[in-house]
């Protein structure tokens, strides 16, 4: 009998155990196995320490699926182990931390109920549970240090080797408690989209062939969220062409409510207001545009950006990507709008911002809110995306409810964006909307005002006077009307512009800090500077008109960025230039008239960064000696290397603690290349693409911290000498005379990028080399019973360089 009870016992314990231990998860876990493997190494790795892992990513991503996946590979390993979901809807509840600290004891101690009096009384059996014990532990879906701290401030009571994993959507909480090691969840690939959408959407592993038209559409718009993919394919399964149809068009204007909602938990715990109306205003109006320049904008309306800014990305709820640009999974930009329009769904007037276009243009042309208008836009949607991809193509070349009856309790629409003619006119249509001044009348909060392709007419006299911003693009008049009031704005933007000059009179703007006058094509003289005294950035790039630049721009004392890329008639700078002693950055990109006799480069003592691609870089004088110079650019297009010397005499003089360097077709050859480029020992981006080089100086093994090396279109480049083992980015494109490279370093291991494509290719050294057959001896080919193939060609594809050619055999060696 007592055997019995014995038995029957153990029966219950492992029952409990099986029922609290295996988790479901999802029916298709496409790319699991990829994202969980490393996971699975740590939790496999029986270390002396206990070990915390954090998982973090926006939400929907797949964060718990993953530790789900990991905890059920892997608990076995474990003498005990504890899965809490939903730690933060707990946590908020009244004694939610005891209910957490129940469900752990009660799966630590296989299926118990235990009685806790009090936090603290719940952390002393805690401890006594789990003393001597290898635990597993998984905190799901942790909002605030406090539940993380809860365990992780017990880590010495628990018996080493033993596992905690945190799912979080904030990341900093786990700076806070000091955990070091964190895995970013990444988004799902489009071929791993692609197959999860098709499973939940088609009942199969690829797509129906009538709905692939679809398909682009939806990847698009969920780009990598398996949430929104599962959630979107299901909805969709057995569903008619018109259905979907229908369905995408709706998606355009409101989101799914389901993925919304999942997202919104993001926001809702935003810790204060200030930050939330940052993240609204970022996703209505700021997407795409350059971080710095936001950060002005807004500072000026009274926010607090920087830390802001910060505290969306630690949310992941934005993304600073590697051009500077502010962007958004499009999701969770959907979901900041939709929490707008929820707020009157059926009246557009009533809402705190307006973004869509129609709704926008019809409240702003009836007329039906005025005096509480914070800011209006009337904008091109793929202008800003033109801008924005022609920015990247250059970089990569270098390498935002109330009564109806009581509108005074209404909630203030404080932003509005209006489009000007159709989006498919842009570039060929010359037609220009128009508005009355009159319907700004009464707007006095107005402090953020965008207009694309639009005329105003009438008498500014009540036109706003608090604005802090004016986009202007496409400006169809020749320079700014007199009554304007500019008294307060802090950024002015007129891109492609018909300016032929800013002010028929010149107007004090003393607060102003930005002035973008970029593809204004007819503007050929810049304003009086001295009218302007705080300027930090000036942007006149393609302004290919424009002759002169006014002396009194050395008078300015804050400007940090001067941009003239592009201006192709522009032959000098006023020598007062040199009196500018906060300048960092110039950029002569394209001036390719510019006289560089005129410029005193040696006297510019702030300069950290030159761009002078393009230009008649071989007139620069050696005086441009720079201390403290970061980058530099001297890519021009001279026909012959004789013109290069005075590029090599500059790179004598230049700086050695340069970090990016680029030559791109300056004409150099072998011997124009000093050996002393080897002494940049801070050199991490060097660009040599377009020059005829037969190799590089030994020297270029000394660059122990070059990252990035790009030699494209180098069609001389025979050999290419041992390269720094840093290197993870490197680029040979187009090299068709190649032959040999000395080393590939960490080819299999940590190089990014490797796009050779040289089709002369026979050798890399310490892994392959090429030999035709009939420089092998002839008697050991007849002693192998070989025929003579010594003229016989093949077609061969090398399928390291991306190439074919027709040739003799070849035998390849494997070094």
């Amino acid at each position: 009998r007592t055997e019995l009870r014995f038995i029957e016992k153990l029966v219950k314990v492992t029952e409990n155990k099986v029922n609290h231990s295996i988790l479901s998860v999802a029916p298709y876990l496409i790319g699991m196995h990829f994202r969980v493997n490393n996971i699975c190494l740590w939790l496999q790795h029986k270390a002396d320490d206990v070990g915390i892992l954090g998982i973090c990513g926006m939400g929907g991503i797949g964060k718990t699926t993953i530790a789900k996946y990991a905890f059920n590979s892997n608990f076995e390993s474990f003498e005990r182990s504890s899965f809490l979901y939903n730690v933060r809807d707990f946590s908020e509840s009244t004694d939610g931390l005891i209910y957490l600290q129940k469900q752990f004891l009660s799966d630590i101690l296989d299926g118990r109920k235990i009685d806790i009096q009090s936090v603290e009384d719940g952390i002393n059996q805690i401890k006594s549970a789990v003393y001597g014990k290898r635990v597993l532990i998984v905190l799901d879906d942790v909002d605030e240090v406090d539940q993380l701290a809860a365990i992780t401030g017990m880590r010495d009571c628990f018996y080493s080797g033993s596992k905690i994993i945190v799912t979080t959507r904030h990341i900093e909480l786990l700076r806070a408690c000091e955990i070091e090691l964190i895995d970013h969840v990444q988004k799902l690939s489009i071929g791993e989209s692609i197959e999860l959408f098709s499973w939940h959407a088609f009942g199969q592993d690829h797509p129906v062939e009538n709905y692939t038209k679809f398909l682009r559409r939806i990847i698009e718009y969920c780009i990598g969220c398996p949430l929104a993919l599962q959630v979107l394919g299901s909805s969709l399964f057995g569903k008619s062409l018109a259905v979907w149809e229908s369905t995408l068009k709706k998606l355009e204007a409101i989101p799914n409510s389901k993925v919304s909602k999942k997202l919104q938990i993001s926001f809702e715990f935003i810790q204060d207001d200030h930050d939330k109306s940052l993240f609204l205003d970022i996703a209505c109006f700021f997407l795409g545009k350059n971080v710095d320049h936001v950060v002005t904008i807004l500072d000026a309306c009274g926010y607090y950006s920087m830390v802001g800014i910060q505290n969306l990305q630690d949310r992941f709820l934005l993304i600073i990507d590697e051009y500077g640009k502010l962007r958004m999974h499009p999701l969770v930009r959907d979901m900041g709008r939709e929490i707008i329009r929820q707020e009157s769904p059926k009246h557009p007037e009533r809402r705190s911002r307006l973004w869509h276009f129609k709704d926008s243009f019809n409240v702003l042309k009836e007329k039906i809110v005025r005096f509480i208008i914070f800011a209006v836009t009337f904008t091109f949607a793929n202008l800003v995306l033109y801008e924005y991809l022609q920015e990247c193509a250059y970089l990569m070349g270098r390498k935002k409810l109330s009564s109806q009856n009581n509108p005074s309790r209404q909630p203030q629409p404080r932003k509005v964006l209006i489009y000007g003619s159709s989006i498919e006119s842009l570039g060929k249509s010359k037609k220009v909307d128009s508005v009355n001044t009159d319907a700004f009348f009464g707007m006095h909060k107005l402090k953020l005002l965008q207009l694309d392709n639009l005329a105003v007419k009438g008498n500014y006299k009540e036109f706003p006077r608090s604005l802090r911003w004016l986009c202007w693009h496409k400006f169809p008049y020749k320079c700014l009307p007199d009554g304007l009031p500019l008294e307060k704005l802090v950024v002015l933007e007129m891109r492609y512009s018909r300016l032929h000059h800013l002010f028929e009179r010149n107007k004090v703007l003393s607060a102003l800090k930005i002035l973008n006058l970029s593809h204004s094509e007819g503007l050929s003289y810049t304003p009086d500077f001295s009218k302007l005294p705080n300027l930090e950035r000036i942007i006149l790039k393609y302004c290919t008109r424009l002759t002169q630049i006014d002396k009194s721009i050395g008078g300015l004392k804050r400007l940090l960025i001067l941009n003239l890329r592009g201006c192709q008639s522009l032959r000098k700078l006023p020598r007062c230039i040199i009196d500018v002693h906060s300048l960092e950055k110039l950029i002569l990109y394209g001036c390719s008239k510019f006289v560089w006799s005129s410029l005193e480069l040696g006297k510019m003592h702030s300069l950290l960064e030159l761009d002078a691609g393009g230009t008649a870089i071989h007139q620069v004088s050696t005086s441009v000696c720079k201390k403290h110079l970061l980058s530099l650019a001297l890519c021009t297009s001279v026909s012959s290397p004789r013109k290069s010397p005075g590029i090599v005499n500059l790179l004598t003089t230049v700086s050695q603690t340069l970090v990016t360097l680029s030559l791109i077709g300056c004409g150099l050859s072998c011997d124009l290349i000093p050996v002393e480029i080897g002494d940049f020992s801070t050199l991490q981006n060097l660009f040599l693409s377009k020059n005829p080089i037969h190799s590089l100086p030994d020297s270029i093994k000394r660059l122990t911290n070059l990252q990035v090396l790009e030699l494209d279109k180098c069609e001389e480049l025979k050999y290419l000498p041992k390269i720094p083992a840093s290197v993870t980015t490197l680029s040979i494109h187009g090299c068709r005379s190649l032959e040999r490279l000395s080393n590939l370093p960490n080819i299999l291991t940590t190089l990014d990028f490797l796009a050779l494509r040289c089709n002369k290719l026979i050798e890399v050294q310490e892994m392959f080399q090429l030999k035709c057959i009939s420089l092998f001896d002839a008697d050991l080919i007849s002693i192998l019973g070989l025929p003579n193939l010594s003229e016989t060609k093949v077609d061969l594809y090398n399928n390291l360089t991306l190439t074919r050619w027709k040739c003799p055999i070849q035998v390849c060696s494997l070094i």
